[in-house]
């Protein structure tokens, strides 16, 4: 499975992200540029299943690509957003899809059971 997450978000949650079964990371830095494994991809190829939405994505210059990431994906299932909420369209257009979208607090990390 494929985690979208903002690179300053990774380094705060390493240790819980890293016990994690079996995720490969699409990391987004402040420019919303994207790479898996050191490589760059664009919101096309991300194609995450899970996402972690928070202050260090929507206060920067990676809430673009981070939604346009979410959005494009075939395979995405579930969003924990602190900002979560269907006033947004956005947020709305992920329900659609058939993801999950769930609220938290902004640093906090917490593992979908699916």
């Amino acid at each position: 499975m494929r985690l979208l997450i903002h690179e300053r978000s990774y380094a705060r949650v390493r240790a819980a992200v890293d016990a994690a079964p079996a995720l490969e990371l699409v990391l987004i830095d402040d420019d919303g540029h994207m790479t898996v494994a050191g490589a760059p991809v664009t919101p096309d190829e991300a194609a995450p299943d899970l996402a972690w939405a928070n202050t260090d994505t929507f206060f920067t210059g990676a809430g673009r690509n981070f939604m346009a990431a979410t959005l494009k994906s075939p395979n995405l299932k579930w969003v924990q957003s602190g900002a979560a909420g269907f006033d947004n369209p956005a947020f709305g257009k992920i329900v659609q899809k058939g993801a999950r979208l769930t609220p938290a607090t902004a640093r906090r990390w917490a593992w979908p059971t699916m």
